[in-house]
């Protein structure tokens, strides 16, 4: 699985430049104009879910029949080590794209590890301002990035009539959604 995800993710590295402004372009270009870029990608992706799934099984299964115990100690915690690093790549890997699911991930994945005992309340200064400044709309130009956490939209997402991607209404949808309903504080509260 490994071995896998190394060879697909070198051949997609060749087409994909990690910046804010060309990562969602370069991820459409993978899958619509590279040959056997959607291809590629989706194998990528699969597995890096499979992966994730099956160090998880193999964590419980070492857990459950108790193959972490002595003489094994070491093993377990080179393990959970592991396990972490699985998850922290597959977190990473699913910002990339930097679409809607990705920016709203970092968001969460920031306002968890801003809860974090000892360490959440740097964390969270650092993301927490731009966090906000996507909620209010602004002009590509005037967004607030910080240097830690780069939490606003890049300006090659599509939007509609002007404006911002974080107000944009989805094509054949006449309410707004969950996200603009954040910002104006009415998220819990009916639709008609």
């Amino acid at each position: 699985m490994f071995l896998g995800l190394t060879v697909t993710g070198i051949l997609l590295m060749f087409y994909y430049v990690p910046s804010v402004e060309r990562a969602y372009l370069d991820i459409q270009n993978i899958t619509t104009t590279v040959q056997f870029g959607q291809l590629m990608r989706n194998m990528h992706r699969w597995m890096a879910h499979a992966m994730v799934i099956l160090v998880f099984l193999h964590m419980m299964r070492v857990f459950y029949t108790g193959a972490y115990k002595p003489p094994r100690e070491f093993n377990w915690v080179v393990g959970v080590i592991l396990l972490v690093l699985t998850f922290l790549l597959s977190f990473t890997g699913y910002l990339l794209p930097w679409d809607q699911l990705a920016f709203w991930a970092i968001t969460v994945g920031s306002e968890i590890a801003g809860s974090a005992p000892v360490l959440g309340p740097k964390t969270a200064s650092g993301c927490s301002a731009a966090s906000k400044s996507a909620l209010t709309p602004s002009s590509a130009s005037t967004r607030s990035t910080s240097s830690a956490c780069r939490c606003s939209p890049p300006s090659s997402w599509p939007s509609t009539s002007g404006a911002s991607a974080a107000t944009a209404v989805s094509p054949g949808r006449s309410r707004p959604g969950l996200h603009t309903r954040l910002r104006e504080g009415n998220a819990w509260q009916p639709q008609s």
